[in-house]
């Protein structure tokens, strides 16, 4: 029997390490835009896996996630319904119960469901906190904000930055993601006060950490963006330019003219665009974007329409 049982963990342990490998690898491909491969990953785990385990349960959030980059906004909230189903009331796993619920809060958003998707993340908060999970409350606080932001509750937004910030200051060991995570959410609290010097700084910090990962990567094309407004809110036009098409082009690159994110890439860059005195060519790249944008998902989603704000 001891043999048998030395045997059977050891390959238990080993099974479980290639599962959450998977996990990662899929999460890597995700940031790199490679959509389908991590499609196909999922849905294998989804195959190989108990129907009823945590790990059916994770692999339905990302396989959600995925589906959320890629702008198939229905099959995206079939798959973050059946991650809920599988793991609401498992209270030995509320981690992935809170990332899950984080998950489909995140479509809300997008979907212009900014009421369902306020209450999803304060749910998932409030899991955090019950968990001491300091990165997450964090990231969950600049959630709130960008509801707020939506609606136009800029006081409330900026105390939604600032506990955001007083969170990730009790992480520790911080990984590059979390410094470019600080980075980012200082930026645009700088920002909203009107800082644009400090603003400016930081979104080049968070820049410079994303190139680690190479160019070659949506966020590091957001990120150009990023920068590229910040040049626009100190009046530094040319600079602002540089960035931005930098950016445009990234993301042409890695997700593509009929993904989302690109679309809205698009209309972040016409609003810079005219600030920096290119009307005329700033209302045709707008028009045709956002008209792109509802061609879009008149294809991939049913009966909704979309933030361009949220996709940012």
């Amino acid at each position: 029997m001891l043999l048998f049982l030395s045997a059977i963990f050891p390959l238990a342990m080993r099974s479980q390490e290639d599962i959450h490998q998977q996990f990662s690898h899929v999460l890597q491909l995700e940031q790199k835009g490679q959509y389908e491969q991590a499609i196909r990953i999922l849905e294998s785990l989804i195959e190989t896996n108990s129907p009823t385990s945590v790990e059916a349960g994770r692999a339905w959030t990302l396989l959600g996630a995925v589906y959320e980059a890629e702008g198939h906004y229905q099959q995206s909230r079939n798959a973050y319904e059946k991650a809920l189903h599988l793991l609401e009331g498992d209270t030995q796993h509320l981690l992935q119960y809170a990332n899950a619920l984080d998950s489909f809060a995140s479509l809300d958003s997008i979907t212009q469901n900014a009421d369902t998707a306020n209450k999803l993340w304060k749910k998932a908060l409030e899991i955090y906190k019950q968990l001491g999970d300091h990165r997450a409350v964090a990231k969950e606080y600049t959630f709130l904000a960008g509801i707020d932001f939506q609606r136009k509750q800029v006081g409330s937004a900026k105390k939604h930055l600032k506990q955001a910030i007083t969170e990730a200051a009790l992480m520790n060991n911080l990984s590059e993601d979390d410094s470019v995570f600080l980075s980012d959410t200082q930026a645009w609290l700088a920002s909203m006060e009107g800082n644009s010097k400090t603003e400016l700084a930081a979104y080049q910090h968070s820049l410079e950490l994303r190139k680690h990962h190479g160019e070659d990567a949506p966020l590091t094309g957001w990120s150009y963006l990023f920068v590229g407004n910040a040049y626009a809110n100190n009046k530094e036009c040319p600079q602002a330019m540089t960035n931005i098409r930098q950016g445009i082009q990234i993301l042409n690159r890695t997700v593509g003219q009929q993904n989302p994110q690109y679309l809205a890439g698009e209309i972040y860059y016409s609003k810079i665009l005219d600030r920096c005195g290119m009307h005329e060519e700033a209302t045709h790249l707008q028009v045709q974007a956002r008209q792109s944008m509802t061609d879009l998902f008149q294809q991939q989603c049913v009966k909704c329409t979309v933030s361009v704000a949220s996709l940012r």
